[in-house]
């Protein structure tokens, strides 16, 4: 979090490619290669122990497999069009109005490896 904070934008051309950079380059794939093959292994038992488990609420002692609380979302871009449409607002100020309370955020910013040569 603080190196995002302290370099939140591209500001310079890419660097050129150091042994440093490399070395590190290399031991990120590695540790993304072995985070990739545990969540290969995670989900399989995940889905073996679904399979066990069923329609069941779970199993005693080891595990429960029930749903969480319902939700609601408001599509509140389709309320505001159906509130212009019965006030008789045009299509023209809804949409200068949705513009005036629609702000832009900034993308983040994020690291992907080049393709290994």
């Amino acid at each position: 979090a603080y190196l995002r904070r302290r370099h939140p934008k591209d500001v310079v051309p890419p660097l050129p490619a150091t042994p440093e950079a490399l070395e590190v380059v290399a031991r990120l794939r590695e540790a993304r290669g072995a985070v990739a093959a545990a969540e290969k292994f995670e989900a399989e038992a995940k889905q073996q122990l679904l399979a066990i488990v069923g329609d069941a609420a779970g199993i005693e002692g080891l595990c429960t497999y029930k749903a969480n609380k319902s939700s609601e979302k408001t599509d509140w871009e389709e309320a505001c069009r159906e509130l212009a449409a019965v006030s008789g607002l045009s299509s023209d100020r809804v949409l200068r109005i949705k513009e005036q309370f629609t702000t832009t955020k900034p993308g983040s910013r994020v690291l992907r490896l080049s393709k290994e040569k």
